[in-house]
């Protein structure tokens, strides 16, 4: 479903531990996520990412870094769980394309699809929604093991699936998230270090843990995290303006017969 308005989970595992009722207790290994990061960081993996052919990377949040995962799901057990970070753009694009990476529990039964959401960039957290695209359709690629979980790359193409839309320049927060099929487990958004031009921490929102409004990464863990995605896209209006220069330059004596029938 798709609405685009007019007019413009994470609690870390230490935390997921404290609900002694949560059967995902086992898969913690006893040590919250930051130990287990701090472990990892000083042999990050060495991965490709995927080419982007005839796009471009409007925005890059960092890869991950390993030092966190922060819980941002639909269903699973904490039934919805709310994760928005930062952005910038200089010019209007064409938002074609969506990449994140995460951590997901074993018992967290994916089904094939997510959610995207833009907001209004305030100082204090995410205003109204911009744009909502609900029960869209992503891809998820196996990349190793994190943190004793299986680590994915979640790829939402909105241009495969006719809901490309169109960001004018300016800043704004956006959430990515995948559902689940099932009743358990969550998926855990890769933190990243803050890239040049993020000027705000990640946001979270959960009434399951105690988090009915937007809150600052700081206030929920006590760190200022980020956390990793892509925005791939165009140039608005690229796709229309370049097979008509190309006519032209391939037609030069029609060029001025145009200017002459239009009083130019």
């Amino acid at each position: 479903m798709k609405k685009i308005l007019k007019g413009a989970g994470v609690l870390l595992i230490l935390t997921v531990m404290v609900f002694s009722s949560i059967a995902v207790i086992a898969e913690t290994t006893n040590k919250p996520m930051s130990e287990l990061g701090e472990q990892s960081r000083s042999n990050l993996p060495i991965k490709n990412d995927p080419p982007y052919p005839g796009q471009a990377i409007i925005w890059n949040n960092g890869d991950p870094d390993f030092v966190n995962g922060l819980s941002c799901t639909r269903v699973g057990i904490p039934g919805l769980s709310e994760l928005a970070d930062d952005f910038h753009t200089d010019k209007d694009y064409i938002i074609k394309q969506l990449v994140w990476e995460t951590v997901d529990d074993t018992s967290y039964l994916w089904d094939s699809f997510g959610d995207v959401i833009i907001y209004q960039y305030t100082p204090y957290g995410p205003g109204f929604e911009i744009v909502n695209l609900s029960h869209v359709e992503n891809s998820r690629e196996y990349l190793g093991e994190q943190f004793s979980r299986p680590w994915y790359r979640y790829t939402i193409d909105l241009a495969a699936q006719g809901e490309q839309f169109i960001l004018t320049a300016g800043d704004y927060y956006i959430l990515l998230r995948p559902y689940s099929a099932g009743t358990d487990g969550q998926s855990f958004w890769l933190t990243s270090p803050a890239p040049p031009g993020n000027t705000s921490e990640c946001y979270f929102r959960s009434t399951f843990f105690g988090f009915p409004d937007w809150t600052e990464a700081t206030s929920c863990w006590g760190a200022a995290y980020d956390v990793n995605f892509k925005i791939i896209g165009d140039v608005k209006n690229k796709e229309i303006n370049k097979p008509i220069m190309n006519f032209f330059q391939n037609h030069p004596n029609l060029f001025p017969i145009l200017r002459y029938l239009l009083g130019l």
